[in-house]
Parts: structure tokens; C-alpha cells; sequence
């Protein structure tokens, strides 16, 4: 993700920077845009210093994006076939509900997985660089 967007306000090392829907939105899907949305904040690390009002270059690594997206995807099905693969022994209706059950198991890992990662640095956006000023675009 390589995307300009608005300080809308800090918090401690980071910032919240409104970042409006681009046709590179469509592909990429880092950002989660819901139906009828034309913006989204994006919780970044202002390793630049940028103020409220600023607008900025935020960049998110993409081999973390892939990473992140595999997870996503990848992780929940693999609990759902290892909930089926266990209740293949048990029945068929049993299977039905080993599937569904190891695959909600799999979203429940995920969130709390989420959670630990959001913390870490490493695979936050960050503020890559300042391109106007607050003060700049009032002048």
C-alpha cells in the first residue's frame, strides 16, 4: 500500500490518517472499504512527525500485506478441514458440524492472532513522508 491521505489526529507514536478510495483501492485490498465508502482511516506510525491537518505519503510493506492476506484466507480453512477431517470418523452429520466449528475456531485464532500483531510495529503502516503542511495548505 503507497497511498496520500490527512493526519486527522494522533495518538502517541501514531497517526490516524484518512486516506480516500483510489482505483488502486480495488486490487489492493489493505484497506477495508465498506459498500458506498469513499474513505478510510488507517492508523499509521508517524515516523515523520506530522501534524494534525498534514497531508502525508503513508507505505505499508507489501510482502507483509501477502502475508497477512494468506492468514487470513489460509487460516481459518485449515481449521475447518481438520474439524471435517475429524468428524469424517463420526458421521456425516458430525462432519457438517466439525467443519462449521473448526472453521469459526479458525476466525476466533485469527482475531486474537490479530490482536498480538496489531501491536508490532513491523507490520503497521507508517508515514513515509510529509508532503504539505497544515499551515501550507491554509496559505
Amino acid at each position: 500500500m503507497d497511498d496520500i491521505g490527512t493526519v486527522v489526529s494522533l495518538s502517541g507514536a501514531s497517526a490516524v490518517v484518512k486516506i480516500n478510495k483510489s482505483k488502486k483501492c480495488n486490487a489492493c485490498k489493505a484497506c477495508t472499504f465498506l459498500p458506498g465508502q469513499d474513505a478510510v482511516n488507517v492508523l499509521a506510525e508517524n515516523t515523520k512527525g506530522a501534524a494534525v491537518g498534514d497531508t502525508v505519503r503513508v507505505k505499508a510493506e507489501k510482502p507483509l500485506a501477502v502475508k497477512a492476506s494468506l492468514l487470513c484466507y489460509l487460516m481459518p480453512l485449515a481449521f475447518a478441514l481438520v474439524g471435517m477431517a475429524i468428524g469424517v470418523f463420526f458421521g456425516e452429520l458430525v462432519t457438517i458440524c466439525a467443519f462449521f466449528g473448526g472453521l469459526f475456531l479458525g476466525y476466533v485464532v485469527l482475531r486474537v492472532f490479530e490482536r498480538a500483531v496489531a501491536k508490532k510495529r513491523e507490520y503497521r503502516p507508517a508515514v513515509a513522508e510529509i508532503l504539505k503542511k497544515a499551515e501550507e495548505a491554509q496559505n
